[in-house]
């Protein structure tokens, strides 16, 4: 970290998070100074392609900083991370519960992928299972059937996490 990056900063922090041809396809940044021939060099030898926000516009990028400012707020201000693959880990974690179980209030309170939503509807016959995120950081209820297993169902969505805890039975 820097407080006043340059270009040549800029550039190696890049270099360093696409190592081995691993780079994004796209990378969208503002018109910043920091944004010099150095940063462009090195985006452009390592084929991504620059999409830059328009002038004026402070609101061009409002999507990707309000997703970061939840990324920080709600998973990386409660964790300590140790190492990169670590890191990787948590953040995949972190995307999966964003899109698949966490309601946004732009959508009213939706959840983006259908697969977060509910196994089954609210009847007799099924349970309410409280599922860990992110080592328990927080947490999200599912509705199962009771003919599914939790040990099957709790090993595909928990994918190594430690705890989980049966809310309630219905009856």
């Amino acid at each position: 970290m820097t407080r006043s990056p340059t270009d040549a900063w800029v550039a190696q922090q890049l270099r360093e998070a696409t190592p081995y041809r691993q780079a994004p396809k796209y990378l969208i940044r503002d018109n910043d100074s920091k944004f010099g021939s150095g940063f462009l060099r090195v985006a452009t030898t390592s084929g991504i392609k620059l999409l830059k926000t328009p002038y004026h516009a402070p609101r061009a990028n409002a999507v990707c900083e309000r997703f970061l400012r939840s990324v920080r707020q709600e998973c990386l201000d409660h964790l300590l991370i140790l190492h990169e693959r670590q890191l990787q880990r948590v953040l995949n974690a972190y995307v999966r519960y964003f899109n698949q179980a966490r309601p946004h209030q732009g959508i009213h309170q939706q959840i983006p992928e259908a697969y977060g939503l509910s196994r089954a509807t609210a009847h007799k016959g099924t349970k309410v299972v409280a599922v860990p995120i992110l080592a328990g950081c927080t947490m999200t209820t599912e509705r199962w059937l009771k003919e599914e297993t939790s040990e099957q169902i709790l090993h595909e969505r928990t994918q190594g996490c430690q705890s989980v805890i049966v809310v309630c039975q219905d009856s």
